[in-house]
């Protein structure tokens, strides 16, 4: 059995490594999670180099205590995700919702075995997933979201129409809007309106 100084020196490093992008370490960092005058980055970098207890115990004078008891979990987060094989995201609660009715249509017991199941479909589970669909039509993604997941699913030249059709509605929209200066933001929304319903 693998000791929790060797899984920390496993895990640790490489851990460290995930924060010190620009924008996570700000997260954990920031210049109001420090006692005294926030110290230079180069000083924090070489304090976790240190294994995990020396480098908590480093940080523990410098730091206030929310942001200690933070970083510590974050790290207990990771450690135990990595040592059992899982990982984490984050989806909104609508989308959640349609999930759970997933579980239930398809008669799942969790969430890994939805996904193998969605991944490798036969006939029969696309019958059931276009019944969902029809039954469930709205979707927990934002307007700009739920049409990225659209256009995936067109071929490159279904793709490519889309997109030159949107160019071209906006173009000309300007363009319109451009020639009658007295015209608002308003009235090219308008005049977008028009042109698509007009191909649609």
């Amino acid at each position: 059995m693998i000791s929790k100084i060797e899984e920390n020196a496993t895990f640790w490093p490489i851990f460290v490594q995930s924060i010190l992008t620009n924008s996570k370490y700000l997260d954990y960092f920031p210049d109001h999670a420090f006692l005294q005058t926030p110290p230079e980055r180069a000083f924090i970098e070489a304090i976790l180099q240190l294994d995990y207890k020396q480098a908590l115990q480093k940080l523990k004078p410098l730091m206030l205590p929310e942001y200690q008891r933070r970083l510590a979990s974050k790290y207990a987060n990771y450690k135990y995700n990595k040592k059992n094989r899982r990982s984490t995201f984050s989806i909104n609660e609508n989308t959640i919702s349609r999930l759970s009715r997933l579980l239930t249509l398809h008669g799942l017991d969790n969430y890994n075995e939805l996904i193998e199941y969605l991944t490798q479909p036969d006939n029969a589970s696309q019958a059931i997933l276009k019944d969902f669909s029809d039954e469930n039509p709205t979707s927990g993604l934002s307007t700009q979201d739920a049409f990225k997941v659209f256009v995936k699913k067109l071929n490159s030249e279904q793709q490519s129409l889309i997109t030159n059709t949107l160019k071209m509605v906006y173009i000309q929209a300007c363009k319109d809007n451009k020639h009658n200066k007295n015209q608002s933001f308003e009235d090219m929304q308008n005049k977008m309106s028009q042109y698509l319903n007009e191909l649609l």
